[in-house]
């Protein structure tokens, strides 16, 4: 069966208590708080670290083909720009 305390009942039994106990009480609670270890271990934040890339290096075939294209030659890209911000006006 569940033990149910109140802030009043707390308030009503503290409110007894000499100076010295209530003193005495939160020193023990200061101590025991402070032993305790945190529940969780707060994430450490590492610096973000990107590859180096040497100036000198090639693109290969294969990266070139993939960010890299051509244009078909019917396409009107004046047009295309156009209707493209015509419909993100919509």
């Amino acid at each position: 069966m569940a033990v149910v305390i109140t802030e009043q009942d707390i308030y009503t039994t503290a409110s007894t208590w000499s100076r010295e106990r209530l003193e005495a009480l939160v020193d023990g609670l200061k101590n025991t708080l402070k032993s305790m270890k945190p529940v969780r271990e707060e994430p450490t934040k590492k610096a973000l670290q990107f590859p180096r890339i040497p100036k000198d290096l090639k693109m290969s075939q294969a990266v070139k083909d993939m960010v890299f294209w051509d244009f078909p030659k019917d396409i009107d890209i004046d047009k295309e720009l156009e209707n493209m911000w015509e419909e993100r006006a919509k």
